[in-house]
């Protein structure tokens, strides 16, 4: 579809011209940019927090684009520890600083339990390296293990992501570890990962936590597309928030159309920006996020 076939019909002149200066100096932050901290991530951190007090093993699970990884990197501060892991370095007392003592792990795909091992291992091993927090494995005591000495994880808690990867080996292989360092571990997955996990006696006995991260409601995605998202950069002005931006038909359809699916929100945001910009507008209609979405493919009608 081309920019000429998403031109929104009506556009009133005089607010077109106002438009088009402020699109000279927009700003670039992009949408939904600022880590919302919704009910469901305050349940995933209770639930995270729960696990590493007490050494459960935790299971969370959801559809995908409601925003599990994302509220696992925030939690973990995985972004920041990544970045210390490739060698770049961090002030002391800047903010997301972690302490080493949690990590976040995803599998690849097809991996077999003894590449998950190892993994996990190195993993350990660099971050104890970085953080002074742990010996380096090679030096600790025990039986040799896939170039590693098997050693306990100096970890209070370990979430893994895509736990549907891991095989029913490869579960064994995360209850010796646990077993063996007493930390606490998190395991994310897709609807359904919870009845599998069932099935392993040995595995489900020790789980102490169980959530459902649910998408979010309507009335709480209303609240922070009300008081989160920016559509419009004003220069000069203070920002334009979306309860002047967005009207109450525009905001319903974009409730009605993502079902409250984090991803598809920034997806269908995207395009109403880009529709925003192709018609210099500043208010965003029913007819902008039709037009937006027509553009898109979800996996639901909207």
């Amino acid at each position: 579809m081309s920019e000429q076939d998403e031109t929104i019909q009506g556009t009133n002149a005089s607010e077109q011209e106002r438009t088009i200066q402020r699109e000279k100096t927009r700003g670039q932050e992009p949408l939904l940019s600022t880590f919302v901290e919704t009910r469901q991530y305050q349940r995933f951190v209770e639930g995270c927090q729960t696990c590493r007090q007490h050494r459960f093993i935790g299971v969370c699970y959801g559809e995908a684009g409601v925003g599990k990884t994302r509220s696992a990197r925030r939690f973990t501060q995985w972004d920041q520890m990544e970045r210390q892991l490739a060698g770049e370095s961090i002030k002391e007392g800047e903010e997301g600083k972690g302490d080493g003592k949690i990590a976040f792990y995803t599998p690849g795909t097809l991996m077999s339990p003894k590449r998950l091992e190892q993994e996990v291992l190195h993993l350990h091993v660099q971050m104890g390296r970085l953080s002074s927090l742990t010996p380096p494995l090679m030096q600790t005591q025990g039986v040799p293990r896939g170039g590693y000495r098997v050693t306990e994880l100096n970890w209070d808690l370990l979430v893994i992501d895509e736990s549907d990867r891991v095989k029913p080996m490869g579960l064994e292989v995360l209850r010796d570890l646990y077993d063996r360092s007493q930390m606490g571990l998190m395991l994310i997955g897709m609807p359904g990962i919870e009845k599998r996990l069932a099935r392993y006696p040995q595995f489900f006995s020790r789980v102490g936590f169980v959530h459902e991260f649910c998408a979010l409601s309507a009335e709480e995605l209303r609240e922070i597309l009300q008081q989160q998202v920016y559509l419009v950069d004003n220069p000069g002005e203070e920002d334009l928030p979306a309860t002047e931006a967005l009207d109450e038909e525009a905001l319903a359809a974009i409730i009605r159309m993502t079902g409250g699916n984090f991803r598809l929100i920034h997806r269908l945001l995207t395009q109403v920006e880009r529709i925003l910009r192709i018609n210099h507008l500043s208010k965003v209609t029913k007819a902008v996020v039709e037009a937006a979405r027509s553009s898109l493919v979800f996996g639901r009608e909207g």
